[in-house]
């Protein structure tokens, strides 16, 4: 594989794996699965972030001394090189030993605090300080760590090296001098290295008696610099105008739902009585007490004896609704009605529970459980248990509210069958009614 700018190829691959790992979270954020199409669609929303930070070939990186060490640039400006020295051999420090043991690293090592009284100004003391062992140590450590900064930043650059100085370093009271004390550090010498004048020819430094040519240029700050119009840089482009919506992949059947006009043909009627209303108590969570009543259903059969019945009705009331007011015996009775109404009304047909369904709609998938389905010879009726607090005018209108999925499970029934769903029935366990939906198409 062979690229024109390797360098900008992998830069832009970094980049895109944080963008990868910026979707996954936002994903996970949303409870969401992380897809390939999902993140193609993430991309399209995000606003271009250009050239990734650090890397191009117009970045310009500003970074210190220290964190240069082990890079490369083709162009490298030291700057700060005006900058005086801030050694002092007050405060904290390592006293070092003057022979490192491995065997006992910490030999002849120690920690030395001088206090800094008046905050070092004018001292009585001054010049007994400037000729003590411990300040010479201190300006020494301050030369080679200079050098030693010098050495990186000088080493940076690959094709140009600019040393960013004052020309001029004027002292108070005194001659203008052309050098900078970093490139003093350069000699081991108390000597300073002069810059050249402007118009010097052959124009070089001087550096412990070997010339180095160089260049020099003089900044004005009257003269006017015209910005570079480099272009739109920018690794990806976003898709222009407004971004696509996109339908979620798989649908909730219960919350599927017909269009208006198809909204407009569906009609509820009462189907039959089964039995007598059962009342609850207020405030407590109807969609948990329509668990303990869904599952009951669903698992009871004439096989079972009755304390098996009891026992299990009572390990639902105890999980799922122990505050509703619906006893052991009443859960039994809704099951018992449920069954009786079913096996009398369709008595050669068989029974269907939780009845699992899955079909595609479109380019969405639908998954969900039907909860009783009686099969006959010609057809199927397919019929929901619904847990309503109301009376049952009211549950009439609000049972329409699930046509959308009744109407989502027939199709399913059909297209994989294809044997038609005759009736398509809402059971109100709560009210001892079934009402029949009917909806064209």
């Amino acid at each position: 594989f062979r690229c024109a700018n390797p360098a900008q190829v992998l830069a832009n691959i970094e980049a895109l794996a944080e963008l990868v790992g910026a979707y996954q979270d936002a994903c996970k954020a949303r409870h969401e699965a992380a897809t390939l199409p999902g993140l193609i669609h993430w991309l399209g929303q995000q606003e271009d972030p250009g050239i990734p930070e650090g890397h191009g070939d117009q970045t310009v990186q500003l970074i210190t001394y220290h964190r240069s060490k082990g890079l490369e640039w083709p162009l490298v400006i030291l700057n700060d090189l005006d900058s005086t020295s801030r050694f002092s051999a007050f405060g904290v420090s390592v006293v070092q030993a003057d022979c490192f043991d491995p065997v006992n690293p910490l030999a002849g090592r120690g920690i030395r605090f001088w206090p800094e009284p008046f905050n070092g100004k004018d001292l009585p003391f001054g010049e007994s300080i400037e000729a003590s062992p411990e300040y010479a140590g201190a300006r020494e450590r301050e030369e080679q760590e200079r050098q030693r900064l010098m050495y990186v930043g000088m080493t940076r650059a690959r094709d140009y090296l600019v040393h960013a100085v004052p020309y001029y370093t004027r002292k108070k009271n005194a001659v203008p001098e052309r050098h900078s004390e970093w490139l003093d550090a350069l000699i081991p010498t108390a000597a300073a290295i002069e810059l050249p004048e402007v118009g010097d020819d052959p124009c070089q430094i001087t550096i412990a008696d070997q010339a180095f040519s160089c260049r020099l240029a003089v900044w004005d700050e009257d003269e006017s610099i015209e910005p570079v119009d480099l272009g739109q840089q920018s690794w990806f482009t976003p898709a222009e105008g407004a971004a696509a919506v996109y339908e979620p992949f798989r649908i909730a059947p219960s919350g599927y739902e017909l269009s208006d006009t198809q909204m407009g043909s569906v009609r509820t009627t009462l189907c039959d009585r089964l039995g007598e209303e059962t009342q609850v108590q207020r405030g407590i969570e109807m969609n948990r007490l329509g668990e303990a009543i869904h599952r009951f259903i669903a698992a009871d059969c004439d096989k079972r004896t009755k304390d098996e019945r009891q026992r299990l009705a009572q390990q639902l009331i105890n999980r799922w609704s122990p505050e509703s007011g619906v006893d052991v015996d009443r859960l039994i009775a809704m099951s018992r009605l449920f069954h009786q109404w079913a096996a009398s009304r369709w008595p050669d047909a068989r029974l269907l529970k939780e009845w699992p369904v899955r079909m595609r709609v479109g380019d969405q998938t639908a998954h969900g459980w039907i909860d009783a389905l009686v099969e006959t010879e010609s057809g199927y009726i397919l019929i929901d248990h619904k847990i309503i607090r109301a009376d049952i005018d009211q549950c009439l209108e609000r049972v329409k509210e699930y046509a959308g999925q009744l109407s989502l499970y027939a199709e399913a029934i059909t297209a994989a069958t294809g044997k038609p769903v005759q009736e398509t029935i809402i059971h109100l366990p709560l009210q001892g009614y079934a009402v029949r939906v009917e909806f064209d198409g």
